[in-house]
């Protein structure tokens, strides 16, 4: 079990603070209509090496409409690191967490997450940096967590 946390609750004076939306704005997904946030999440094990992040998306009456999971390492990466195969495939593209809360937008919010990936490569930058910036301040805090809790980096 991971713990997860996000950025800005961790670092919510930080001045890195970006703001990452999905927009629909055409008439194709009138239901969709608008803007959603996406609010990222990242395991706060200090010596957990995962690699990836959650993604909450948010709509405009604050619900969570999809929980996407992404990482950015090669799927041998995940592999090496006791992922199965196919869940690592599934990591390196982004896929509908089961463990997070979901719609029925949830699939083509996850579609829009995935065209951003492709498209705006300052995103993943975005979430790299960050990602590098939360482990950093995870490892300089003193508050401990649960014996019991194994990093993924360090799974053989």
């Amino acid at each position: 079990m991971q713990l997860m946390r996000a950025f800005d609750d961790l670092l919510p004076n930080f001045e890195y603070t970006e703001i990452f939306q999905i927009n629909f704005l055409s008439d194709s997904y009138t239901e969709l209509k608008g803007t959603y946030d996406l609010i990222d999440l990242y395991c706060q094990h200090p010596t957990c090496a995962c690699h990836k992040v959650t993604i909450l998306v948010y709509n405009s009456y604050n619900r969570v409409v999809a929980t996407i999971t992404y990482g950015w390492k090669p799927t041998s990466y995940y592999q090496r690191c006791g992922i199965h195969k196919m869940t690592a495939e599934a990591l390196t593209q982004g896929y509908l967490d089961p463990h997070g809360l979901q719609s029925e937008y949830s699939c083509i919010l996850l579609r829009a997450f995935t065209q951003m990936l492709d498209q705006e490569p300052r995103f993943i930058k975005r979430i790299k940096k960050r990602y590098a910036i939360f482990k950093k301040a995870v490892a300089t805090n003193t508050k401990t967590l649960p014996d019991n809790i194994i990093p993924i980096g360090q799974l053989s």
